[in-house]
């Protein structure tokens, strides 16, 4: 039919001359902008109007078949069907009815043992028991399993997926984030982009991973594998068991090591590196200063830029150096080596047994010495030793030299000759010998020869 002048039907306005679309037996029951419902007979269904807006139903009073616009498409589709078979077959939602289907259309969404009271998502999936899609083409399956973010994904048993593409499966998975995924046994993935793996794990750090057992990755980038490690820091990664990674970019690894401050790193079993890129590593070290190095078994580095290797040594002040065991540097760029030695002087060497190198520069060596803090000697050779019967160390020392060039010694010098200085005249110098038995004394002049 042609408008013989200007005329208004169903929310449409059409001019003298312009065709009057056929609507037959439907009539607009509701509505909503550009959206309508209409009702009407099963006969009319191509005289369904275009012009409608997505989501507009048509009811078909005398079938119960019900139709839905898609505009996108231009096309009615149909949404509920009576069990006619016009479109999808018969209905099988009583229970009763058993069929083969080729293919499946849905427009909106697909539910096959969808949770009671829930909402249902557009273009969602939900199939198992009491599961839950409400999220934009999400997609929910297996048990109790709820999908709730846009293009979200939840299966297994007990599984959430409650952000923006994320993923949860396994069982009782938690993937709260965008783009986040849990996965295995009661795993959470809390940040954008995390991921969480193996048992009871945790990543709640933007872009963290954590896997294995009982696992946290709580810094950005942070990774934390193996049995209750935690990766806490800025770009962290701690592995093993019960390792900790705290500091911005430190690495802990093997079992309860500990790498606390920016750069630290800590290896082995309960090594702790406590300063900023500090490095412990063995059995029960511990570099607490900073750049400083633990290593071996219970030793300590505690100055900055120290080294302590071995057994038991410390490392105490800045740039000192213990090595070997049972020793300790405790002055400025000391060194001490061997068995139960001490530096404590500044710039210090003591090595050996049971040596004490306690001035400013000074170097000891042998075993058992007398200590000088008095700062007399440059050299020092202990010959000190344990007495068995009095339980009690006797120090005793070897050989001294002090700073103004004097030497001492316990017992005898032996040489084939001695050069003496001029007391006098300190421009003559002597040689002095035994030959056949003669004391002789030789003037050695500037060309190198010699004068009886």
């Amino acid at each position: 039919m042609v408008a013989d002048k200007g005329i208004e039907q169903d929310g449409q306005f059409y001019t003298k001359g312009i065709e009057i679309w056929e609507l037959g037996s439907w009539v607009a029951v509701e509505v909503l902008g550009p959206t309508r419902h209409y009702k009407g007979l099963s006969v009319d269904v191509q005289k369904l109007p275009h012009y409608a807006g997505t989501g507009s139903t048509a009811e078909c009073i005398d079938t119960g078949d019900v139709y839905k616009f898609e505009k996108t498409t231009d096309t009615w589709y149909l949404h509920k069907s009576s069990g006619g078979g016009s479109v999808n077959g018969p209905d099988l939602s009583d229970g009763t009815v058993d069929a083969v289907l080729k293919t499946i259309t849905a427009v909106d969404s697909i539910s096959m043992g969808r949770k009671d009271e829930t909402q249902t998502g557009p273009m969602s999936q939900a199939s198992g028991s009491a599961v839950t899609a409400s999220g934009l083409a999400a997609h929910a399956e297996g048990e109790n399993t709820e999908a709730l973010g846009e293009a979200a994904h939840a299966e297994g048993r007990e599984t959430i997926a409650s952000a923006a593409y994320s993923h949860s499966e396994g069982n009782r998975t938690r993937a709260a984030a965008q783009a986040s995924h849990a996965e295995g046994n009661n795993t959470e993935a809390s940040a954008q982009y995390a991921h969480a793996e193996g048992s009871s794990t945790k990543a709640s750090g933007y872009i963290s991973h954590t896997e294995g057992e009982e696992t946290k990755a709580e810094g950005y980038y942070a990774h934390a594998e193996g049995s209750s490690t935690k990766a806490s820091g800025y770009i962290s990664h701690a592995e093993g068991r019960g390792s900790t990674a705290e500091g911005d970019y430190s690495h802990a690894e093997g079992a309860d090591t500990k790498a606390l401050k920016q750069g630290a790193h800590a290896e082995g079993s309960q090594t702790t590196a406590s300063a900023s890129c500090a490095h412990a590593e063995g059995s029960g070290t511990a570099a607490s200063g900073s750049n400083a190095h633990a290593e071996g078994s219970q030793t300590i580095a505690s100055g900055s830029e120290a080294h302590a290797e071995g057994s038991n040594t410390k490392a105490l002040k800045n740039a000192s150096h213990a090595e070997g065991s049972s020793t300790e540097a405790s002055g400025p760029f000391s060194h001490a080596e061997g068995n139960n030695t001490k530096a404590s002087g500044s710039f210090s060497h003591s090595e050996g047994f049971n040596t004490v190198a306690a001035s400013n520069m000074q170097h000891v060596q042998g075993r058992y010495n007398l200590k000088d803090t008095g700062g007399v000697y440059a050299h020092i050779v202990g010959n000190g030793q344990y007495s068995e019967a009095s339980g009690e160390v006797e120090r005793a020392n070897a050989h001294t030299l002090d700073w103004e060039g004097n030497a001492w010694y316990a017992g005898t010098l032996e040489c084939r000759g001695l050069v003496l200085t001029d007391t006098a005249d300190s421009t003559k110098r002597y040689l002095v010998q035994v030959a056949g038995g003669q004391l002789t004394v030789s003037e050695i002049v500037a060309d190198g020869t010699r004068q009886q």
